[in-house]
């Protein structure tokens, strides 16, 4: 709304011939433009006086606090060049994750294991590099849902927030979320801001969805991705590496295992 502006201060009406009443009357003899002098003083010192009260906005507001830098070890983000790596540098362990948007069985992995992986990554106990891919865009109406979905990630990513990351990419495969394959309708760029924001990423995070600004990014992150994942030995997901051999995720306590 507009600046408040400050009142003015209207001068007394003064009866025809009495004086201003800012003080006795001169004492005979005393120069009269002494007197003037110093009710002019008095007046400035008033007036400058209510106009700081009535004129707070133009302080200097008070400095923020400081945050204080994080710990050394804190669960951390970090933006690869073929995924996302969430963790702590005390975790003992770090594991390699790759699903892709639609896929059915990374739906029902994460949906079954994503908040022991969550907890084990805010433990220290444990540290992800999540490898999202898009093999699976003709699967979708649009045909672009996959690569949409791994934009969006890159750009919830952006905002630097270990667990708005992680709610994100669950939110992903969330049962009432995830589209199925060859289904008649998958999401819009519109719903998948939706999902950020709900989860909590800021306005910035929204506009780079909705406007696709990351869609280069999620595919040439994908390729990479998807390279590694080939590397590995294999070409399906979802698909988990321990560092050393693939992890049969379908054993209910794999990650227990993991974490001795």
């Amino acid at each position: 709304g507009p600046v408040p502006q400050p009142t003015g201060w209207a001068r007394p009406a003064w009866a025809p011939g009495t004086a201003a009443g800012w003080g006795p009357p001169p004492r005979p003899g005393r120069k009269p433009w002494l007197w003037v002098g110093v009710t002019g003083v008095a007046l400035a010192a008033i007036v400058g006086v209510v106009l700081a009260v009535a004129r707070p906005w133009e302080s200097s507001p008070p400095p923020e606090p400081t945050k204080p830098p994080p710990a050394p070890d804190a669960v951390a983000l970090r933006v690869l060049d073929d995924g996302v790596f969430v963790g702590s540098s005390a975790a003992p362990l770090t594991i390699d994750i790759f699903n892709e948007p639609i896929c059915p069985p990374c739906g029902s992995f994460i949906r079954s294991n994503a908040g022991d992986i969550d907890t084990a990554v805010n433990n220290k106990k444990l540290a992800v590099r999540y490898h999202l891919l898009d093999f699976l865009d003709d699967k979708s109406h649009s045909k672009t849902y996959s690569t949409r979905a791994v934009a969006a990630s890159y750009c919830v990513a952006a905002q630097n927030d270990p667990k708005l990351y992680l709610d994100f990419y669950s939110g992903l495969f969330a049962s009432s979320f995830q589209p199925a394959e060859d289904a008649p309708e998958d999401r819009t760029d519109g719903e998948l801001a939706q999902l950020a924001k709900n989860v909590g990423a800021d306005a910035g995070v929204m506009t780079c969805i909705k406007s696709g600004d990351d869609v280069g990014t999620g595919k040439a992150k994908s390729a990479n991705g998807y390279a590694t994942l080939s590397g590995l030995g294999a070409n399906s997901t979802p698909f988990v590496w321990d560092g050393n051999t693939s992890v049969n995720y379908q054993d209910p306590t794999w990650l227990t295992r993991l974490l001795g």
